[in-house]
């Protein structure tokens, strides 16, 4: 919120849409909206998951640009300034969503055996066949992508007569952003705007831990892939399931810690859990339903 407060555009509502188990948040919203941001900060509590939140949100206000950052993110004083400007360049609309520049990621080196199982690629911004999504990173010029990171994306309004954050995801929602962004990209286009810098912090609270990542990981991917949106395909999923297990079995006989060994399984168990679901279960058909609403 402090950054918030030094935008050369200050947004014309803050919308703090809060699942806090105490009064913490509440209490900040009540300082800053008595202060700096008096006359446009807006404190609503909602059911816990962060895709119902944001979807919470939306129904709320009517903005003509909505726009997303986490809690844990700090601003540049022309973040909004930036993203604005992208919008007023394209009078036909053909662009639904911009997204900022994460300062603290960074290029790195993508090995072949990883672009091989579609498990990364040098083009970041990418939404791959098997489901996998590259960040944005170091681009120095205004930038078209095919999803946008939740920590960092607006979009126009009339986005969300025909869109809906998937309620499917729950609790911390690993991959909503990119389901949803990646739904809004078959209709428009969307990019990323280096001048719309923003630092994302990652806060410890509430984040889950390595094996737990990866099970969501994979099963969440699953499920988007399962959707077929764009170019999205099982084929690929699987493809790149089994490199990753791979990298895994190969990290756990090297490192030997509990960590690494924990990853694996936890990387085995969502496996045969999306495999479960695809034999037995409609939860596929019930999540692409939703996917297209």
């Amino acid at each position: 919120l402090d950054s918030v407060t030094k935008q050369t555009r200050l947004p014309d509502a803050v919308r703090v849409v809060d699942a806090s188990e105490n009064a913490d948040t509440r209490s900040v919203v009540d300082r800053y909206a008595a202060g700096a941001l008096s006359g446009r900060l807006i404190y609503q509590a909602a059911t816990p998951g962060l895709t119902a939140q944001r979807n919470a949100g939306i129904r709320a206000g009517r903005p003509d640009i909505v726009h997303f950052v986490d809690d844990d993110t700090v601003l540049d004083s022309r973040y909004v300034e930036s993203i604005l400007r992208e919008f007023l360049a394209d009078p036909e609309g053909t662009v639904l969503g911009v997204g900022g520049m994460i300062t603290n990621l960074h290029r790195h080196r993508v090995p072949i055996a990883k672009r091989a199982f579609m498990l990364d690629s040098p083009r970041t911004g990418r939404v791959l066949p098997s489901g996998r999504n590259p960040c944005v990173v170091d681009v120095q010029s205004v930038t078209e992508v095919d999803w946008l990171s939740g920590c960092s994306m607006s979009f126009r309004r009339g986005v969300f007569e025909t869109f809906s954050f998937n309620e499917a995801f729950k609790g911390y929602g690993l991959g909503e952003d990119v389901e949803f962004s990646y739904r809004v990209r078959q209709r428009g286009r969307l990019l990323v705007a280096p001048e719309a810098r923003i630092e994302h912090l990652q806060s410890p609270t509430n984040r889950m831990t390595m094996p737990r990542y990866t099970y969501d990981e994979i099963v969440n991917r699953a499920r988007r892939v399962r959707a077929r949106t764009g170019c999205l395909r099982m084929r690929w999923f699987w493809w790149s399931v089994i490199g990753q297990l791979l990298a895994l079995a190969g990290a756990s006989v090297l490192d030997r810690s509990a960590v690494q060994r924990a990853r694996f399984r936890k990387g085995l168990a969502a496996a045969w859990t999306v495999l479960r679901d695809a034999i037995g279960s409609d939860d596929g058909d019930r999540f692409r339903a939703a996917s297209r609403e």
